[in-house]
């Protein structure tokens, strides 16, 4: 027992930090995959996408559904395909 060195509080302390931050972080990536991997765009993709603007979106976000991202919303791109099938106004010839 003559090599055992005792670990300091303060160490200890440090070494939870760590991991907490650690953790924090892998859940943090882990859910930028799932969003990546399930097609989830943001509002500004979203724009971009169906060529509309903020307001068209923000108006019709409750019916073409989002989920919450921190501030941010995210939309699943197959959620917003059908929406727009959805709502496609037939031409008349």
């Amino acid at each position: 027992m003559a090599n055992l060195e005792l670990i300091e509080k303060k160490d200890i302390e440090h070494v939870f930090e760590f991991i907490q931050k650690a953790t924090a972080r892998i859940e943090t990536l882990t859910f930028e995959n799932l969003i990546l991997k399930e097609g989830y765009m943001t509002t500004q993709q979203v724009i971009e996408y169906t060529g509309y603007g903020i307001r068209w979106v923000e108006s019709r976000q409750e019916r073409i559904g989002y989920t919450q991202d921190g501030k941010e919303k995210r939309f699943k791109r197959a959620d917003v395909d059908a929406y727009m099938l959805k709502n496609k106004v037939q031409r008349k010839y």
